[in-house]
């Protein structure tokens, strides 16, 4: 509970390797920390690190790649398990879906490729000549834009299977994100000096420069996220240096600006959406920290702290919009998982949540940290006890230490 607010971390317990032995398994149904375990889905890990994490439009899938070999896995969650999975000649970047459901995907790649994958697997490959760095699929044309460390924004019509002509920046730098309105089918790129620029994609001009542009950063930081909300009017943006601003599209003054003090990069930017939800909530992630927040006011609502950097979030969603539940894809074997209830109820395919939770708030949970009690160091320096720094009297933890009660 940070500030009265309940988060519950669904990936606290321990992970056991696959290559245990029957007897082994079923020595651990004794176990109290393994039966007090969550698993979201069934082997939702990877060897060594996670990358991205998305859902399917339809909301009954998982797509999520990680590393190393680098790898793709689907997860059904109706069955709450591993769909399939598939293998990478190497890492993947973006991801989007091209259907309502996991038939058709498309991936970028690190070796400036773009792979696209059907339901019976691998369907075909295509180079592109630079670098990509994000993309997005706009589906009233049937194209696959994606931004690169170019000046070229590379647009690949999927109905006539060409290229058509790239939008270009003004930059040399190139674009770093990229984000589309569903509303207006506004584009806009972030480049790598801090400008962002719209592009109107309706029209069929062969000249596909920018219809406007904005200087975001006056220290010429990279733009980092970028995020349109439902309503087409307010747009998302986030810096290398760790700071959100909220735009009305009709003005270039921000509505608002927050930031998330650590001057790390923001990774994710997302306006959150459900059917119950009394107040707009923005979700704006750096690689160490997550934080929910008001849009109109910037008032904190929440904020999720991660063991391990953060390299994508996905929000679990169903009929209803966005709910509680939080996948934290990070430089760690195990997706992170956390539950929320201040943002939304658990999804419909995960509703027992609810009562998991009670269940565990229920239960007398006493852990070796009961017997010990965290000091910060200008409290140790207060108490006298600075020369027990290293002893097992006081283990270092974080920005402080834990010391022996007894």
């Amino acid at each position: 509970s940070v500030h009265g607010v309940k988060v519950y971390n669904l990936s606290a317990g321990k992970t056991y390797p696959q290559w245990l032995s029957e007897r082994k398994r079923r020595s651990l149904a004794k176990d109290k920390e393994y039966q007090n375990r969550i698993e979201l889905f069934q082997d939702f890990d990877f060897p060594v690190a996670s990358q991205t994490i998305k859902m399917t439009n339809d909301g009954q899938y998982v797509i999520s790649t990680g590393t190393y070999k680098p790898q793709v896995k689907v997860f059904e969650v109706s069955e709450l398990s591993l769909k399939f999975s598939r293998h990478f000649d190497s890492d993947c970047i973006a991801v989007e879906t091209l259907s309502n459901d996991y038939q058709k995907i498309a991936f970028l790649l690190s070796d400036k490729s773009l792979a696209f994958h059907a339901a019976y697997g691998a369907h075909h490959t295509i180079k592109i000549p630079l670098f990509g760095r994000d993309m997005v699929y706009q589906k009233s044309a049937c194209d696959l834009i994606v931004a690169t460390n170019g000046s070229d924004v590379y647009r690949l019509n999927l109905d006539e299977g060409r290229f058509k002509a790239p939008l270009t920046l003004p930059e040399e730098n190139g674009g770093t994100k990229i984000a589309l309105s569903s509303v207006h089918q506004l584009l806009t790129v972030g480049t790598e000096d801090g400008w962002i620029h719209l592009f109107d994609s309706r029209t069929n001009s062969n000249k596909k420069k920018p219809i406007s542009g904005l200087k975001i950063s006056k220290d010429e930081a990279s733009i980092s996220a970028v995020s349109y909300a439902s309503d087409g009017l307010t747009l998302g943006v986030g810096t290398e240096h760790g700071q959100v601003m909220l735009f009305d599209l009709r003005t270039s003054t921000p509505m608002l600006t927050k930031h998330h003090q650590n001057s790390s990069q923001i990774v994710k930017l997302q306006f959150l959406e459900n059917l119950t939800e009394t107040y707009k909530t923005v979700l704006s992630a750096d690689r160490n920290i997550v934080k929910f927040w008001n849009r109109l006011d910037g008032a904190m609502i929440a904020n999720v702290e991660t063991p391990s950097c953060i390299n994508d979030i996905c929000i679990a969603k169903d009929e209803r919009g966005d709910s509680g539940l939080m996948m934290v894809a990070g430089e760690q074997p195990r997706v992170m998982n956390y539950y929320i209830p201040v943002i939304g109820s658990a999804p419909k395919w995960y509703s027992y949540l609810d009562n998991l939770t009670e269940e565990l708030e229920e239960k007398s949970n006493n852990t070796v940290y009961d017997d010990y009690k965290f000091v910060t160091k200008d409290e140790v320096e207060g108490l006298g006890i600075s020369s027990m720094i290293g002893t097992k009297l006081l283990k270092g933890y974080m920005h402080g230490f834990f010391m022996d009660v007894q």
